[in-house]
């Protein structure tokens, strides 16, 4: 019967530790920095800002983006971004700066593939 018993206990013990390390794992997906965000805002030759509630994310004249087709792009304006208009549901993933650094919220990758 003992020898029974340890290779169910050993299995239990690697089912909490499977469950544990999913669990650990979801979380730091979950967290990510840079997030996915939908945002909006009034852009420029220039670049501008896309807001999600209070915070406004800089973007700039070049940033990495993925086209309507899927194709993704390192640097550029993205296509599906209007100068000069407000631009709405826009989908894209944010950065903020550490405190330390000043706290700046940027667009770090946007996605023109549902627009």
């Amino acid at each position: 019967m003992r020898k029974r018993v340890v290779p169910i206990a050993a299995f239990a013990v690697a089912v909490l530790l499977f469950g544990a390390g999913f669990a650990v794992g979801r979380w730091v997906v979950a967290s990510d920095d840079p997030r996915m965000l939908i945002g909006g805002g009034f852009l420029a030759n220039g670049g501008g800002a896309l807001w999600v509630g209070d915070t406004g994310y800089n973007l700039q004249s070049s940033v990495a983006w993925r086209d309507a087709d899927g194709s993704e792009h390192a640097s550029g304006w993205p296509a599906c971004l209007t100068h000069d208009a407000e631009n709405m549901g826009v989908r894209f993933r944010g950065s903020v700066d550490s405190p330390q650094s000043g706290g700046r919220a940027w667009v770090v990758w946007v996605d023109c593939s549902g627009r």
